[in-house]
């Protein structure tokens, strides 16, 4: 494992405009940012931000959402003095990386939270019928195995059913069959973007190797590990929201 799970204790101050844009998990919702968010505007640091929530139609390959992001963001048009800056949770590691690699210039780091660069299950599962496994609203016993761990409180684990369930059993197989298909050579590495990647140690989504990928993939990012399940945001929000500050201010 690379790295202390510490951040800082030392007071980061950053100069400067920063727009953070959020690309959130499978749910595809933005909603599960909000302690995140809120822990971010405690930092010594101005930002704006833009939460992301992805289309809940049929355009659910990588591809669909990735063009779809470029037209959604318009990064081109935000000013050369912005430090552009992608929080991608999960799911959406493929589309941040894409985008860090189209906008080079525009876009000065990479924030990934469990994230993944292929396929964290065998690829012949997406020949699987995988809608009805996303018909029911998952239990709360399940929440709490696979995403926010046996000591999570009630009110977490209601926002993440409530979050998956406000999406159709279609899209979330849709997603993840795109999710089952990925194959590490198709995000790019994007060497010239700082990257800070947070790693679970806990993860009970993405098996190590999975994660180990991910960091011989992006050989020059910064990596943490936290004690902690797959939604690292949601369940340390005040820990990654001090990373993150530390990260920004020195990119």
């Amino acid at each position: 494992m690379s790295e202390s799970s510490q951040p800082s204790d030392q007071n980061t101050s950053i100069e400067g405009e920063t727009h953070l844009i959020f690309l959130p998990g499978l749910h595809g919702s933005a909603e599960l940012f909000e302690d995140l968010l809120a822990q971010l505007k405690l930092q010594e640091i101005s930002f704006k931000s833009t939460l992301i929530s992805y289309p809940t139609d049929s355009r659910q390959s990588y591809k669909n959402l990735f063009h779809w992001l470029c037209s959604e963001l318009n990064i081109k048009e935000i000013s050369s003095d912005t430090r552009v800056v992608i929080i991608a949770e999960s799911f959406s590691t493929p589309l941040a990386l894409m985008l860090a690699d189209k906008f080079t210039e525009q876009i000065s780091g990479l924030i990934i939270g469990g994230g993944f660069c292929a396929s964290p299950a065998y690829s012949s599962f997406a020949l699987l019928p995988l809608r009805p496994l996303f018909i029911l609203t998952p239990p709360r016993s399940a929440v709490k195995h696979f995403l926010t761990g046996p000591e999570s409180d009630d009110e977490l684990v209601a926002k993440v059913r409530s979050a998956v369930k406000k999406v159709s059993s279609k899209t979330l197989s849709h997603r993840m069959r795109s999710i089952l298909t990925l194959e590490e050579s198709t995000p790019p590495a994007i060497p010239k973007t700082p990257v800070l990647v947070l790693q679970a140690e806990d993860d009970a989504v993405i098996p190590w190797k999975i994660q180990n990928q991910l960091e011989i993939h992006l050989p020059h990012a910064k990596i943490r590990w936290l004690v902690s399940p797959h939604l690292i945001f949601q369940v340390h929000p005040e820990t990654c929201a001090s990373h993150i500050a530390a990260f920004i201010s020195k990119i």
